[in-house]
């Protein structure tokens, strides 16, 4: 799976139905500007309980785990990364530390 943009919104689809491009220097050096603005801009949380996901785009989480949160989707849910390994889960999950500052609450499934 992977994620993307496309007319301002933003999704997650399976990986064969894109064909992927090698990124031109200049794009090169936009995306790692880019890359360094959304470091900034991630959150840090608790996970406080077991969370064993229902859908292959949701992700595992153990209680003690360190959660890096990219975004806020709702109230209900965030998405978030755990040893390199990126989804969604719900909130009441995890105890926030920092909330993500660079929420894109435009996510859709």
């Amino acid at each position: 799976w992977l994620e993307g943009e496309f007319q301002d919104s933003v999704g997650i689809f399976p990986l064969n139905h894109v064909e992927l491009f090698p990124i031109q220097n200049n794009e090169h050096e936009e995306f790692l500007n880019d890359y360094d603005k959304e470091q900034e801009a991630l959150g840090e949380a608790i996970v406080k309980y077991d969370f064993i996901p229902q859908k292959t785009f949701e992700l595992q989480l153990r209680k003690g785990d360190k959660v890096i949160l990219l975004r806020k989707i709702d109230n209900y849910w965030y998405e978030g990364r755990v040893n390199h390994i990126e989804g969604i889960f719900p909130a009441a999950y995890v105890e926030t530390l920092r909330e993500p500052s660079g929420n894109k609450n435009n996510f859709s499934i």
